[in-house]
């Protein structure tokens, strides 16, 4: 059974961002290469981390994923990734999930929320719908990307690749600047 929460935030009486955070269990396909099963799975294989860099299929030149950067971070600790998501598209980019198995034992999407007291807390949110033709930021303070259990130190000048998991079971690799 699915239990789904849905979060409709109002940016600026603009845009309306559509946030899914969902208790779903995903159940592992026949296909190892699939980002969402590698996504899902917390121990990586060489072999599996081959396949998936392989399958790069998402070619929509009309969605671009910019400026990436992350903060660095010591081995073993934890660390936020922030983009810039263009969708200019004529349908939703829905965004199930995310990996960087050569530099983190996990990546998912968090949000900071500051609540009535000043108290900053995060939330994990389990995917991310971005609507057609706009633009959506993760941000410091915001919706980000956390990575956990660092597996290097990351300093500034370093970059890695880290993999987005479509819906339709798509994948696009881009590259992470390391910067303060």
């Amino acid at each position: 059974m699915r239990k789904s929460t849905l979060i409709l935030l109002t940016l600026s009486n603009i845009f309306t961002w559509q946030v899914c955070a969902t208790e779903l269990q995903l159940e592992p396909k026949e296909d190892s290469s699939s980002c969402c099963l590698l996504h899902h799975n917390s121990q990586h294989s060489e072999q599996d981390n081959t396949l998936l860099s392989n399958n790069n299929e998402f070619s929509n030149a009309e969605v671009q994923f910019l400026n990436a950067w992350a903060r660095p971070a010591e081995k073993g600790k934890n660390t936020a990734v922030y983009v810039t998501i263009n969708n200019q598209s004529l349908s939703n980019l829905e965004i199930i999930g995310v990996s960087a198995p050569n530099i983190a034992n996990a990546a998912m999407f968090h949000q900071s929320i500051r609540d009535n007291n000043g108290v900053i807390s995060m939330s994990h949110i389990e995917h991310l719908l971005v609507p057609l033709q706009t633009t959506f930021k993760l941000k410091p303070g915001g919706f980000h990307i956390m990575l956990t259990g660092v597996t290097k130190q990351l300093t500034v000048g370093d970059s890695f690749d880290l993999t987005f998991c479509m819906k339709d079971q798509s994948t696009k690799t881009i590259k992470v600047q390391v910067k303060k």
